[in-house]
């Protein structure tokens, strides 16, 4: 139908190359001939402008028209399809989610563990088939008391819950503006002295440095994430909506992301 189409042409850009593991082919009704895919794992896009699916340069160009195109969908009431746009979108940022990741492990040296555990899972939302960011997830959850995340984790549910939404809620400063004296603009460079202040265990303004680099480039990233909490508030998709709002609180703090967490918390029943 008309969904499908708009999302395949978001999905599958003119001119890409697709790879799909063991193909059916197959006569459909209407007489075209086809592919089957039972598993969309099968499947792989490939953008033919770069082997990474995305060109460094246009990273903010292809995630402002992501987010445009998820929108016009938002707007037509058809949340699945929008939802998967956005999600698309988020998919394909390797920036947000690493210097989440980064910032996480900086938490963890200065002994944070709410903070790491709240970056780690920011990051978990984004990217997450990294073993880097889920080693850093369990060693915070560890440090919480929970010795074993996958037996005791329902135990200890309602102490890391007001943990982690104390840290979401906070309302100090995690976005770092100009008036700190620094004036690089660029989240890449911002990102590499970051790297370098870490190296020299320098922590704090290793995390300050973070932070700066996820507010000049996370704006499109968190806009995306709000939409999508929104869009799985309409689909009842509740913990997607958490998900989704925790993550955008944690690389810029907003009024609009802490109600639709506040708000999924209720509608699933939590206080």
């Amino acid at each position: 139908g008309q969904e499908a189409d708009e999302i395949a042409k978001t999905m599958i850009p003119k001119d890409s190359v697709m790879r799909i593991s063991e193909p059916f082919l197959k006569i459909f009704r209407d007489g075209t001939r086809g592919i089957r895919v039972d598993n969309p794992d099968d499947v792989q896009i490939i953008n033919p402008r770069s082997t990474n699916g995305e060109i460094r340069g246009d990273r903010e160009k292809l995630l402002r028209k992501a987010k445009d195109e998820g929108n016009k969908l938002f707007a037509k009431r058809w949340y699945h399809a929008a939802s998967e746009i956005y999600l698309g979108a988020l998919r394909k940022d390797d920036l947000i989610p690493t210097l989440l990741s980064n910032r996480a492990q900086t938490s963890i040296k200065m002994n944070d563990w709410a903070t790491a555990l709240c970056d780690a899972s920011a990051s978990l939302t984004l990217r997450p088939d990294s073993e880097k960011t889920w080693d850093r997830y369990h060693k915070a959850l560890t440090e919480l008391g929970v010795k074993d995340a996958e037996k005791r984790l329902c135990n200890n549910i309602g102490k890391l819950r007001s943990v982690m939404l104390e840290v979401f809620t906070s309302e100090s400063e995690i976005c770092y503006n100009d008036d700190d004296g620094e004036t690089e603009d660029n989240p890449e460079k911002i990102k590499a002295d970051a790297n370098e202040q870490y190296k020299l265990r320098n922590f704090e303004p290793a995390y300050r440095l973070y932070s700066r680099a996820l507010c000049k480039a996370g704006g499109t990233t968190r806009a995306i994430l709000s939409n999508w909490s929104q869009c799985s508030l309409y689909l009842n998709a509740q913990h997607d909506a958490i998900a989704a709002s925790a993550a955008s609180l944690r690389i810029v703090p907003e009024d609009k992301p802490v109600y639709r967490l506040a708000k999924s918390f209720a509608l699933i029943g939590e206080p």
